[in-house]
Order: structure tokens, then C-alpha cells, then sequence
């Protein structure tokens, strides 16, 4: 009835007419079955008992970069938080004027809109939402202790991250992780996890013994394996 609907675009029953059955199947253990965004679809067990999970594929749209460069825009600028004119709620107000603002505020929203800085935030809140890899921890911190200059270590599979600089800070944003590095430690950090890399030969200022405390840090947060 609504392609790709957005969250709040639900099966409404007195909107929306179910059409006829395009297909019918039954699932056997194991087996797994993609229902695409949108489409109409209605699940009853056999005879016997069954069991089955749900996942859910909860992707970012263009929709949500929008609305929140806009938002961005919004904060940022005096024009777009003044308030509607006084009456628009009446049944008489002339709303010609009101579209002749609108459209005015409209054609400059592009210029207001700083689009890399929707997107940062959009990755930020992507990759602090994702769930931590815990598989072996005790295993990394034992190996962090163990570290020496020589070692060779990379990112955990499928790892996610992003650093921000800021003057004298770097920001690292990780699965279920914000932390704080002085800026210097920045091109180091990258290294690592870029990785793999030698503790020995990671770029920067840091000398050998910061070197080691930043990979030993990451080795125990999870982010680093030897």
C-alpha cells in the first residue's frame, strides 16, 4: 500500500486493502525468509508448535539526513525560528502571505544547510548504537599487559569507529565507547585502528612508552586483538 514506508507509516486497516494472496509458503526449520519494507504480510503456525525470530532491518534514509540538516539548519539560523504570523490559526487569515514567506525561507534553506555536518552526527550515533564485540576480552586485556613494542596488532572484525579532532583533543567514537586522547596521539590512533600495525613504528610524536600505552588502552577496550 506505502512503498518503502517510514516508521510512522503503519498498516492502517481502514486505509489500507490487503489485496489478494500473492503467495503462500510454509517455513521448515532453518529456514529464513526476507519480507522487503512495505509489504503485506500475515504469519500463523502449521499443526504442531513452532518457534521463529524476527529481526529487523533498520536502516538510515534520505528522509532522516533531512529532516536533520534541516534541524541543523533550524538551530542555526535566526529566520527559521521566528514565529508563524500572528491569526494563522483563524479560518479567515490570508495564508497567500504566509506562502510567499514560506517559499522565500525555502529557497534559501540550501545555502543554510551544513550537509557534512548532518552526516557527522548521523555516523557519531551509528557507530556509539552498535553493539560492543566482547568475544575473548579477558583474553585481550591478558595480552595488553603482555604488549611489547615488537607486537603486531589490528581492529577486531568489522569494527566501526571515527575519530574527531578539536584543537588539542581527538575524539574517538566506537561501538558502546567515546574517548577522549590528547590531538598528538591522533595520527598513532588512526594507525591502529587502520591496522595492522607494529607498536614500534606507529606514526606521530608519541615516544615508545606512549606508543604502548595507547595500543595496551585499545587492546582493553575491546578494539585491538594481537
Amino acid at each position: 500500500a506505502v512503498e518503502l514506508p517510514l516508521p510512522g507509516q503503519g498498516f492502517d486497516k481502514d486505509r489500507h486493502a490487503p489485496g489478494a494472496v500473492s503467495d503462500r509458503f510454509e517455513l521448515a526449520a532453518g529456514d529464513l525468509f526476507y519480507c522487503p519494507r512495505g509489504i503485506m504480510h500475515d504469519a500463523r503456525t502449521a499443526d504442531g508448535f513452532s518457534l521463529h525470530v524476527t529481526f529487523g532491518l533498520l536502516g538510515t534514509t534520505w528522509a532522516d539526513l533531512l529532516l536533520d540538516a534541516v534541524a541543523g539548519a533550524c538551530a542555526a539560523t535566526p529566520a527559521l525560528r521566528r514565529h508563524l504570523p500572528t491569526g494563522y490559526s483563524r479560518p479567515d487569515f490570508d495564508r497567500e502571505t504566509l506562502r510567499a514567506s514560506f517559499s522565500e525561507l525555502l529557497a534559501g534553506v540550501p545555502g543554510m544547510i551544513d550537509l557534512d555536518a548532518a552526516l557527522d552526527r548521523m555516523v557519531g550515533d551509528f557507530v556509539l548504537s552498535r553493539q560492543p564485540d566482547s568475544a575473548g576480552q579477558l583474553a585481550a586485556r591478558l595480552a595488553a599487559e603482555a604488549l611489547t613494542p615488537d607486537c603486531v596488532v589490528r581492529p577486531r572484525d568489522d569494527l566501526v569507529w571515527r575519530i574527531e579532532t578539536d584543537g588539542d583533543a581527538a575524539r574517538l567514537l566506537a561501538p558502546g565507547r567515546d574517548i577522549l586522547f590528547p590531538g598528538f596521539a591522533a595520527p598513532a590512533l588512526e594507525a591502529l585502528l587502520r591496522g595492522p600495525a607494529t607498536v614500534a613504528t606507529l606514526p606521530g610524536t608519541l615516544d615508545e612508552a606512549g606508543r604502548l600505552t595507547l595500543a595496551r588502552r585499545l587492546l582493553r577496550e575491546g578494539l585491538l586483538t594481537r
